[in-house]
């Protein structure tokens, strides 16, 4: 359920589903550089051991950036979460034209839905998005030893 909507100005990616907005709270008041985790989506560690991994999370944050200029402004729809371990805002980030950006992640298969499902099944579904982009030739070095190759 969507708590509340705020106008926010885009400040940077910090991965393909975290970044960091100033937001409107109205009346002059902006929150500057908080963190905000994207809700429904989850996308590859860019801090992973795993090159596979890595590389692939570092592929999703690119596509990110690309979305997300620095500067644009976009709607952030907050929904209520009992405790990031991070201390992040959970927002769905609405785009100029009214479209999820989770929605666009996770069509371009950067990325996949997630509301709390396990590691096995996660990295399953990445396994498929890395298969996808591997076979369109979107991938560096695709050969590399990696969860997404050995299961």
């Amino acid at each position: 359920m969507s708590l509340y909507n705020y106008k926010a100005k885009v400040r940077r990616v910090i991965d393909g589903d975290s970044i960091v907005c100033d937001i409107d709270l109205g009346f002059g008041i902006i929150l500057s550089e908080r963190n905000v985790r994207l809700f429904g989506v989850d996308t590859c560690e860019i801090r992973s051991k795993d090159l596979a991994v890595k590389q692939f999370g570092k592929l999703a944050k690119q596509f990110v950036q690309r979305q997300l200029p620095r500067g644009m402004k976009v709607t952030l729809s907050t929904h209520l979460d009992k405790g990031d371990k991070f201390g992040r805002i959970l927002a769905e980030v609405i785009m100029p034209y009214g479209d999820s950006l989770a929605n666009r992640i996770i069509d371009e298969r950067w990325g996949v839905r997630y509301f709390g499902r396990s590691k096995e099944d996660l990295i399953e579904a990445h396994r498929k998005n890395w298969l996808y982009h591997r076979d369109k030739g979107n991938l560096i070095a695709p050969n590399v030893p990696s969860v997404f190759v050995n299961g």
